[in-house]
Formats: structure tokens, C-alpha cells, sequence
């Protein structure tokens, strides 16, 4: 069996049989292969291997066994041997997980291992990948993890994941995981075979190394087993680690070669001669797919020489019928041509040697200049595939740099992958192989890489806006691994939530110890950033930890998402939900009974039945919903009372009471004729599911209709692509799957169209960075493009924290009457502090003090009128911090002394950093002890480790050096820890003392290249190219650039290179003219 039937528990030879051939196809007289064949036989004749075998696979769904059918030979004998010996690997129970079958050249591996995918031993699942070397776009890891991503996804009877750079090795080897469980599930194994494993384009010798061996799984899966091919004597690429089972000798297993071989060989070789010593058509036809490294149509021939498509079929079937192998699209299997390749990896060599470099650099030419003229065109839809996929695999091989460059940063060509291919997988990996190759090769261009950055950005930004339980969706309609790449595409938080809720689905399916993988990432990702915003990804992991059972460690998580959410009552009253779902019903009821608003207490009861519900309480649920009925219909809000009647008539179905629970649920559908169309999908899609459970799926289906005719009246493309989600989960819910799906496809489309208001505050960080290299007169530019963006009619944006990036770029480019204006359009609504205090920040920082000091004291009213205690303080501490920054101490140090300590701390510290600033260092080491000493006594030491960082590095200014570089190593943070210590090491530098300050700066770049992406390396080594040893700024600029985002990096780059930072200008401004809304 293959990957073309989803595992039922059943054998092979029970399927519908074929006829023994491979099906193989390629011109008449030839066979099609990778490698070369073994013992041939072209005629047709009765064969039997002496194995227990399936019957040959049938025609598989999936694209990569067609192209097998195309590699493996018509016959295959005197293989006897090496057929029983992998049956008996693959089926053992206590054999090792791999095998490697290692021969020279021409021997027959790829006739072997085709065979073998095609007619399996009974009982066993084979997914395959072949190397192919002279095909460019068949030869490394992405290539590879997309072959296997379909074979095993088909296995396992889902579709094909979106795969992205960030997670194709992950989703891989979670494929290899459940398709190995699901086989021996059914008593089976799954083979994973790899033929060519040499021919890997991805290797470089080295520690650089980015192979498809380093994605073979370390420690396989039980039931799955991994047989390799590859030539004599291959070196283990540098990226695999030393205890791989590739490094151990006994896996290995010498193929003897097939005597048909050397026949098969004589005549390629001689064909190729006639094509070399042929007119100059054959010449050029054998020229241009050497130079291109395979993948060409004979459409793509034709043009390129100017002569028919037929004619070039003709040409090459009757010259060269056995030195050509096809191959089928990648992106297209079904649609388009096919491609030719050199039939084997050395006839490649042989006519690289024999057409020469010159020749053949002017082949290339000709490629390059076929590619302009798509480019000009802009890649329209008839642009051959080559050009979208192998093209770039040329230019990498050639170390290209310039075409390389041009690609990766075509939006136009990364639009037209997008079409072809269903996701910017591909894209994204050109850009990174780019990223690296300036950033460590051997020209390192800060220009270049910046613009690659922007590149990477505006391709991640299109999954940004993704619905957080979108991917959770997709997860209960059964396409768990689309679900958990989707999941992977999001940013830190967004992806806690969505990876939690995933687990919480697989729990329900009895998958706990997969459920708690995901609940322990999530719980990573989750701790990412520091303060209020985490409650929602912590409250998640919560309830992943609930349900796989583990109730102590979902009880210390609840705590903490607590913590976060203090003083944001709408947020406490999903924390007491929480705490009834967890078990902790108590605390539940005591933050319930600590809530000052009546219309909050009734929520946060709802929210508590609800959970009940969930974990089985019924008879509970009945008592706590008995308590609110009455509260809920007397609410004022009639939002929040329809929602609320919803979530009743849920838990009154529940608790077996449909009749009241269909009365309530038709109420709050007749309240949501009255509410706006956001809202109104809630209510309705809420009433859908009760009347789903009450046994009426005509009322279901027409109130889910209405609340998805109600989404698409909603303005805003992230809203609406939410609305959209919940809409498709009322559908699942109701047992609608396929429309479900549909609508869920709708809300992803919506979704990534929804990136208007990150590219305004893209606009105001470029007009700051722009500030900050002495543009003043460009960044007065691209921020007044931002605000206009900003004030477009009809569109929405998230007002307050745009408009405050907007407000703050005006400043700093010295247009504050703009910025006023902004302020206080009506679109922006009343000024915020915040928003004031930023402004008075921005001013203070761009030498106007005075104007600073009134815009800080127009915060300081707004801030005062603030009802909430929380929010008041936190906008006082803003206001503070802008007064310290304009050099009025005096009113900074009023605003502290009424804060909550962690907030006063903080503010002490910007005091004392402003009197650093003015000379004043004295009264500044006073200030920062007072803040140290405050943080050394708080009760929870790592909450605010944002604030102890500030205090780290204005010690360092000050003089307090060892005490500074002690409080640096004792944050737990990796962030947190490196962002002190180079501060310190600046403060070193500064201080004339060079070795000391650059043994702790090369601690911290080490430091830096220890963390992961979610870590934020990037910020330690911005922080050192700034203060500490030059000659490695640029060094380290570059890796800041491979690994954060340009944003985070324009302040560093305005310092050690400002042409870099108009280079993300003019590459930012270009693509917004392009995609102008």
C-alpha cells in the first residue's frame, strides 16, 4: 500500500488489481528514471519477486506517485534478494529504523527503490521522495517536505497543509508521527524511502549545511522505518546532529550494479553525442535544460529558441528518446505539460563538461533574459512554472546573487506563486535562502537585506489577521494538520491561543500526550511579551491543561492569566469561567463576588454555567443559570443580553430542558434585528446551535444563513473574517461540515486582505527610522502618508494604537500641528494620555522641550479624568515618563510617589535616565537605587523584568557597573538577560574600558545565537551594533535582520548605515503604490 489509500485497516491485496507494470512513461524505445534502472527487461514477459507482496499500487490521488509511475522501470529482475531483504527491514518488529543502500553510479537505485514504492510488501505503507539533482526543483529540503507533505497527508485522509519556512520540518515530522500511529493503528508499517539522498542541492560541507537528511527523524516513530540510496562514500551534511542513526556504519548496505546498466548507459551516452554533434536546434535544445538544470516544457523550449512546441517534442523524442526523462508539474500536475530532465545525474555532468561554461554561461544568458521579459510583463498568468520555481534554484546554484535579489523581492512574481501554488511557502523560502546568502556569504549588503525584509514581512503580514479560532475550526472538521500550520503562520500570542484550542480538540479525541505538546508549546509562546495583554494565550493554555487533565499545572497557569488581567474586568470575567472549567470554583465565585459592575457579575455567572457544561457539571449549571435568568433579561446593554440569552439556552439544552432553551434562543434572535451586523452574528449563529441540538435543522440552517449573510455586511475584513469563524462553527456544530468548510475558506480569504492598519504603523516606524538617519525631510513625507492612509474614507482601522504610531512619526518629523490635528479629528475621537504623553515624548526626544512639557500636561488631565483606578495609573506612568523625558523632573517625581510600586520603579528609572542625560549623574544614581531597591523587595521577581532591565542599563550609566551586571545575570529571561548585559557593556565602553566591555558584548552575542526566533535575538544584537565594538555592527545587523523584522531594527540601522533605512523606504513606499488602496 501507498499514500494514495487512507489507512481502513485492510491489505493491499484486497484493493483492485493492475497490471504489473510501474506504468512508466517516457518516448518510445526509452525508459524514465532518476538514476538508472537495475536488470531491465524491455519486452514484456511473467515475473514474480519472492517477497509477500501487495498488489502494485493502484492510481494514487496524489501527484508525487504519478511521478514515481514515471521514475520505476517496466520490469525489474535479479533485485530478488535486495526485494526480500527490505520486506524483512520493514516489517520486523525489532529491526533498526533505517537501512542505506550505497552503490556507484549507474547501479540501479532508482529502479529499486520505484519498484519497491510501487509493489509494497502486504501490510506495509511506502511515501517517497527522489532526489533528482539535475531538476531544480526536485533536489532539496522544500522540494522534499512538499512531496512528503502531500503523500502523508493523503495517508492520513486530510488535504495538504499550507507549509511556510517556519514550519515545514515541523509539520513534516508531524505527519511522519500520526501516519505512522494510523498504520499501526491497522497493524502495518509505513516506509519512508528516500532514493539520490547525495544529490541533495540543499548540502553545503559544513556547518551551513540545510539538508533533507537533518529532517530525517532522529529517533523514527514506532511503525516507521527509513530506507535510503545514494552513491559510494557520501559525507553526513553538517546540519545532522552526531548522534543520528546517518552516523552509524551498520545501517549501510552495498548495492551490487546491474549489468543492464552498463547497457542503458552506452546508449544515453550515445544519443547525448548526437544531440552535441547534431544541427544547432538539437544543440541548443541540450544546452538550455543543461543550463537550467531540468524543469523546462517543450512550450518553454520553443520559446526560447523560437521554433514550435510540436516541433520541439519531435526533435527531442526522435534523437534522444532514452537520455530525456519527463517529469510532471509541480504546482500543476493535473493541468500542465510536463518538463524534461536529463535522464540521469551523469549525463549532466557529461554535457556540462562537453558544452563547456562559456557555452553554457550564454544559455544562461538567454534564460535571464527570457525571465525580464515576464518580469516586465509582470509575470502574467500564462508565465511558465520554470520561471516561478526552478528559475531561483539556478540563480542560488550559481551563486547568483543579483537574480537571486530580483526575485526574492518581486511582489508581482510572489503573487503569481501564490495563484500556482496555494500558498507563499515557496516565496518565503527564496526570501530567507536570499536573507542568508547576503547576510553570511560573501557580501554582506545591510541595503539588500533590508529590503529582503520587507519583502518577508509584507508575505508573513498576509496571515497576521488570521481568526485566532480559526485554526481550532479546522481542527474539529478533521483537518488537524491544516489546523496546526495554520496555527504555526501566527505571531507568538495569537499562535498560544490557536495551538490551545487545538489541543483542547485533540484531547476530546483521547490523543492526550499529543495534546500536551501542543498545551507545553503554547504555554512557551504564551510567556512570550510581559504584561496585561498574555492573559488571553495564558488562559487558553489553562484550559489545554484542563483538558488533557492535567489540573494542577492548568491551575498555576489560571493564576497567572489572573495576574495579567487585573483591573480589566471584562477580562476577569472570562478568568472566572476559567475557574469553574479548571475545578477551581471557588476562586471562580470570589473574583464573581469582587466585581463592582451587577451587569459583569452576570456575565461572569454565565460564563461559569457555560463552563460547567463543558466539564459535565449539569446538575451545577441548572443552579448557577437558575441565579442569573432574571439578572441577564434585565441587562441594559442589549448586546450583551442577547449574547448572554444565548449562552443560557445553551446550558439550558444541556441540562435537558430544550423547550425554555429554544424560547431563550429565539428571543435573543429576535433582539439581534436590533443590533449591529458584528454582534448580530454571534447571537444568531449562538440560536443556531441550540435550535441544531433541539432536533430543527431547517431553523438552524436559517438562522446560521442569516448570521453569514450578517458577516459579509461587516466593514472591516479582520472582523468579518471572525464573524465568518463563527458562523462556520455554528455550521460544524450543527453538523453542516461541507458548508462549514466553506465558510471557513471564505473567513481565510478575508483574513489576509485584512492589512491596511499594519501598513499605516509600518509607515510611522519608517518615518521615526527615517528621523533617526537624518531624513527629516522623507520622514515628514512618509508620515504624512501615513495619517493619510489613516484618514481614508471607508475603510477601517484599529483607531487607538495606529493613530498613536501616526501621531508619534508627525512629531519626531517636527509636524506637530498635523499631529494635533490627528489627534483630534473625529476619526481618532478624544485624545487618549497615552496618545498626548507619546507626542510629548516624541517632541522631547527632537529637541523641543517646552512643547513637550504642554503636551505632558494635557495628558496629565486627561489622565486624571479616568474612572478606572488600573487604567488611570497606567496612563499616569506614561504622563510621568513624558515629563522626565522633557527634563521636568519635578512633576515626574510627584505622579511616582502616587503609583503602585512596580509602575513607580519604572517611572524612577526614566527620571534618573533623563538626569543621566542632562549631567546631573549624582541625583540620577540616587533615583535608580530607590527604583532597584523597590524591584529587589517586589514578591513576584519576574513579571516586571522589563523594568529591571531599564534599571540595568541606567546603573551602567551612572557608574554602578558590577551592581548593574549582577542584576543583568540574575534575570531568568533570555531577552530580558541580554538587553541588561549589553547595556552594561556599553556603559563599559563608554567608561574607556574596551576588553572588559567586549568579552561581556561576545557573552551576549552568544548568548543571542543560543535563543530561538521568539526569544527576540534580534533586539540584543540591534542593542550592541549600536554601543559597543563597531566592527561588528554590520555583522551583527545582518543577523538581526535574519531573524526579527525590519521595524525592530531601523533605530540600530539609522546608526550604522542610513542608506540601509531609505532602502526599506523606497521598498516599502513601492509596494504600497503597488497595492494602493
Amino acid at each position: 500500500m501507498t499514500s494514495g489509500d487512507t489507512p481502513s485497516c485492510t491489505t493491499a491485496a484486497d484493493g483492485a488489481g493492475v497490471t504489473d507494470s510501474g506504468d512508466a512513461t517516457a518516448h518510445h524505445g526509452s525508459v524514465a528514471n532518476t538514476g538508472i534502472m537495475g536488470d531491465v527487461k524491455l519486452e514484456h514477459h511473467e515475473h514474480h519477486h519472492h517477497y509477500p507482496q501487495a498488489a502494485p499500487v493502484p492510481a494514487s490521488p496524489t501527484a508525487y506517485l504519478a511521478q514515481v509511475r514515471r521514475i520505476a522501470p517496466a520490469e525489474l529482475v535479479g533485485r530478488d534478494g535486495e526485494l526480500a531483504e527490505m520486506a524483512a527491514f520493514s516489517t520486523a518488529i525489532d529491526s533498526p529504523g533505517y537501512l542505506w543502500w550505497r552503490a556507484p553510479a549507474w547501479a540501479g537505485k532508482s529502479a529499486l527503490l520505484s519498484w519497491f514504492v510501487l509493489h509494497p510488501p502486504v501490510g506495509v505503507r511506502v511515501v517517497s521522495f527522489f532526489v533528482t539533482a539535475r531538476f531544480a526543483g526536485q533536489s532539496d529540503r522544500v522540494a522534499f517536505t512538499e512531496a512528503l507533505a502531500e503523500q502523508l497527508a493523503d495517508l492520513i485522509g486530510e488535504r495538504p497543509p499550507p507549509l511556510t519556512a517556519g514550519n515545514r520540518d515541523y509539520v513534516v515530522l508531524t505527519l511522519l508521527d500520526r501516519a505512522a500511529a494510523a498504520c499501526s493503528d491497522c497493524d502495518e508499517r509505513l516506509v519512508l524511502v528516500v532514493d539520490g539522498i547525495d544529490e541533495d542541492r540543499g548540502v553545503t560541507a559544513g556547518l551551513d549545511a540545510y539538508s533533507i537528511a537533518s529532517v530525517l527523524p532522529a529517533q523514527p516513530p514506532a511503525g516507521l522505518r527509513v530506507i535510503l540510496a545514494g552513491r559510494l562514500h557520501p559525507p553526513v551534511p553538517g546540519d545532522v546532529p552526531p548522534d543520528h542513526p546517518l552516523h552509524d556504519p551498520g545501517i549501510v548496505r552495498r548495492l551490487r550494479p546491474s549489468e543492464r546498466a552498463k547497457v542503458v548507459r552506452r546508449d544515453m551516452l550515445r544519443e547525448l553525442g548526437e544531440l552535441l554533434g547534431g544541427g544547432p536546434v538539437e544543440r541548443d535544445l541540450l544546452g538550455l535544460i543543461t543550463a537550467a538544470g531540468g524543469g523546462l516544457t517543450a512550450r518553454d523550449l520553443g520559446e526560447l529558441i523560437g521554433r514550435p512546441a510540436w516541433e520541439v517534442s519531435e526533435r527531442l523524442g526522435a534523437v534522444a528518446g532514452r537520455s530525456f526523462g519527463m517529469r510532471r508539474s509541480v504546482w500543476r500536475p493535473a493541468e500542465a505539460p510536463d518538463v524534461y530532465v536529463l535522464g540521469h545525474e551523469e549525463l549532466q555532468a557529461i554535457s556540462t563538461e562537453r558544452i563547456g561554461e562559456p557555452e553554457l554561461d550564454a544559455y544562461r544568458l538567454r534564460l535571464h533574459a527570457w525571465a525580464d521579459g515576464y518580469r516586465a510583463r509582470q509575470w502574467p498568468a500564462q508565465t511558465p512554472e520554470y520561471l516561478l520555481r526552478g528559475y531561483f534554484r539556478l540563480a542560488h546554484a550559481a551563486d547568483d546573487l543579483e537574480h537571486m535579489f530580483a526575485c526574492a523581492v518581486d511582489a508581482s512574481r510572489h503573487d503569481r506563486m501564490l495563484d500556482l501554488s496555494g500558498s507563499d511557502a515557496a516565496a518565503l523560502e527564496e526570501i530567507n535562502v536570499t536573507l542568508h546568502a547576503f547576510a553570511t556569504g560573501r557580501r554582506l549588503d545591510l541595503v539588500a537585506l533590508g529590503r529582503l525584509s520587507v519583502a518577508r514581512a509584507a508575505l508573513s503580514d498576509r496571515n497576521e489577521y488570521l481568526p485566532e479560532a480559526l485554526p481550532g475550526l479546522w481542527c474539529a472538521l478533521g483537518q488537524v494538520t491544516r489546523a496546526e500550520a495554520m496555527a504555526r503562520a501566527m505571531r507568538q500570542l495569537r499562535q498560544a491561543v490557536a495551538l490551545a484550542d487545538i489541543a483542547r480538540h485533540i484531547a476530546g479525541t483521547g490523543d492526550t500526550h499529543r495534546a500536551t505538546v501542543l498545551a507545553r508549546q503554547a504555554e512557551v509562546l504564551a510567556r512570550f511579551r510581559a504584561g496585561g495583554d498574555r492573559w488571553p494565550a495564558l488562559a487558553a493554555v489553562a484550559r489545554a491543561y484542563a483538558a488533557v487533565g492535567d489540573k494542577r499545572r492548568a491551575l498555576t497557569v489560571a493564576e497567572e492569566a489572573e495576574t495579567a488581567a487585573h483591573g480589566i474586568e471584562w477580562a476577569l470575567v472570562k478568568i472566572a469561567g476559567l475557574m469553574t472549567y479548571i475545578g477551581a470554583t471557588e476562586r471562580a465565585e470570589a473574583i464573581t463576588t469582587a466585581m463592582a459592575d451587577p451587569a459583569a457579575q452576570t456575565v461572569a455567572l454565565v460564563e461559569q454555567a457555560l463552563s460547567l457544561v463543558e466539564t459535565g457539571g449539569i446538575r451545577q449549571a441548572r443552579g448557577v443559570v437558575e441565579r442569573c435568568v432574571d439578572l441577564v433579561a434585565g441587562l441594559d446593554d442589549v448586546v450583551t443580553r442577547a449574547r448572554c440569552l444565548v449562552d443560557v439556552a445553551r446550558v439550558l439544552a444541556a441540562t435537558r430542558d430544550p423547550a425554555s432553551a429554544v424560547e431563550l434562543a429565539e428571543k435573543a434572535a429576535a433582539l439581534a434585528v436590533f443590533l449591529r451586523p458584528y454582534p448580530r452574528v454571534w447571537v444568531w449563529a449562538g440560536a443556531a446551535r441550540v435550535r441544531a441540538g433541539a432536533g430543527d435543522a431547517t431553523r438552524a440552517m436559517e438562522l446560521v444563513g442569516r448570521a453569514e449573510e450578517s458577516a459579509l455586511e461587516v466593514d472591516d475584513p479582520m472582523n468579518r473574517a471572525t464573524a465568518l469563524t463563527c458562523a462556520a462553527h455554528a455550521l460544524a456544530d450543527a453538523g453542516f461540515f461541507d458548508r462549514a468548510s466553506a465558510t471557513a475558506e471564505r473567513a481565510e480569504v478575508n483574513a489576509r486582505s485584512a492589512s491596511l492598519s499594519r501598513q499605516v504603523e509600518n509607515l510611522a516606524d519608517l518615518a521615526i527610522g527615517l528621523v533617526a538617519a537624518g531624513a527629516t525631510d522623507r520622514a515628514h513625507v512618509v508620515a504624512c502618508k501615513a495619517e493619510s492612509l489613516f484618514q481614508t474614507p471607508g475603510v477601517w482601522i484599529p483607531t487607538s494604537v495606529t493613530m498613536r504610531c501616526v501621531a508619534e512619526a508627525l512629531a519626531k518629523a517636527g509636524d506637530i500641528e498635523r499631529a494635533d490635528a490627528l489627534v483630534s479629528s473625529p476619526r481618532s475621537g478624544t485624545p487618549g494620555a497615552d496618545t498626548l504623553a507619546r507626542i510629548a515624548t516624541a517632541l522631547a526626544t527632537t529637541g523641543r522641550p517646552e512643547e513637550a512639557r504642554a503636551y505632558a500636561a494635557r495628558a496629565y488631565a486627561v489622565a486624571h479624568t479616568l474612572s478606572n483606578s488600573n487604567l488611570r495609573a497606567w496612563m499616569l506612568r506614561e504622563v510621568a515618563c513624558a515629563f522626565a523625558a522633557a527634563g521636568d523632573i519635578e512633576p515626574a517625581e510627584e505622579i511616582a510617589r502616587g503609583l503602585p510600586s512596580d509602575l513607580r520603579a519604572d517611572v524612577l528609572t526614566h527620571v534618573a535616565r533623563a538626569l543621566s542625560a542632562a549631567g546631573h549623574t549624582e541625583q540620577a544614581r540616587a533615583s535608580v537605587e530607590v527604583a532597584a531597591a523597590i524591584m529587589g523587595s517586589a514578591a513576584d521577581r519576574h513579571t516586571y523584568d522589563y523594568v529591571r532591565v531599564d534599571i540595568a542599563v541606567v546603573m551602567g550609566r551612572v557608574g554602578r557597573i558590577d551592581q548593574a551586571e549582577e542584576l543583568g545575570n540574575s534575570l531568568v529571561d533570555l531577552t530580558s538577560r541580554g538587553r541588561a548585559l549589553a547595556g552594561v557593556a556599553a556603559a563599559l565602553a563608554r567608561s574607556g574600558m574596551a576588553k572588559r566591555a567586549g568579552a561581556l558584548a561576545d557573552a551576549v552575542d552568544a548568548l543571542a545565537r543560543s535563543m530561538g526566533e521568539t526569544d527576540r535575538p534580534h533586539q540584543l544584537l540591534c542593542d550592541l551594533a549600536t554601543s559597543v565594538q563597531p566592527e561588528k555592527a554590520r555583522q551583527r545587523l545582518a543577523r538581526a535582520l535574519l531573524s526579527g523584522g525590519w521595524q525592530s531594527c531601523l533605530e540600530a540601522l539609522a546608526h550604522v548605515d542610513p542608506a540601509s533605512v531609505h532602502a526599506i523606504a523606497t521598498e516599502v513606499l513601492a509596494r504600497l503604490d503597488r497595492d494602493s488602496f
